[in-house]
């Protein structure tokens, strides 16, 4: 199982990253400045159409 998280500090995708770390779970944890338009830039909205944060990946499967 492979978990990732694009995580961006002092946005809603701190309380994914502390959940991860409070469960325990083995997940790499991406962190990027918060830059709100590089949030709309084509290379993030591929990974989440709606511009928001945080993405979290699930193997092949994505969540945002």
């Amino acid at each position: 199982m492979s978990l990732k998280l694009i995580h961006f500090p002092l946005t809603r995708s701190l309380r994914v990253a502390w959940a991860i770390h409070e469960l325990g779970i083995d997940a790499e944890i991406e962190t990027r400045p918060f830059d709100r338009p590089k949030l709309k830039e084509a290379e993030y909205l591929a990974m989440n159409p709606t511009g928001k944060t945080p993405v979290f990946f699930d193997g092949d499967k994505r969540i945002i």
